[in-house]
């Protein structure tokens, strides 16, 4: 089990727990999270891969159920497309998007007029 950004392993325990009386159950704490060390290097989606990868090969698992909500989600998700034989099942909540829409959409325009939040103009004022 994979937690998502700003949460840690224990965000799952009460499922674990549940989960627990039929299946073997891990939830680890991603670099940065929880009881687990700060670091040097990147804190990207391809580093919680490699670590959630690193984790499964350690213990030897193959073919493991992931379960992942959001950040850990993306990293899982990223591992059973890199590393297919490591993940047998895929369960993912919330997961962010990574692909660009098709057709991409041009870079939003900002209104002119006063802004809602400050009544003041969003844009500087033009020379005369």
């Amino acid at each position: 089990m994979v937690h998502g950004r700003g949460e840690n392993g224990t965000t799952w325990a009460e499922v674990a727990a549940d989960l627990a009386a039929d299946h073997r159950v891990y939830a680890l704490d991603l670099r940065g999270h929880g009881l687990s060390d700060r670091r040097p290097g990147g804190y990207g989606f391809d580093a919680f891969r490699d670590e959630l990868g690193g984790f499964l090969k350690a213990l030897g698992l193959t073919g493991a159920t992931v379960v992942a909500h959001s950040m850990g989600a993306a990293a899982a998700y990223l591992l059973a497309r890199d590393e297919p034989g490591l993940v047998g099942r895929l369960v993912l909540e919330e997961p962010p998007v990574f692909f660009p829409l098709d057709p991409p959409r041009p870079a939003a325009e900002r209104p002119e007029g006063p802004s809602a939040s400050t009544g003041r103009s969003s844009r500087p004022p033009t020379p005369s």
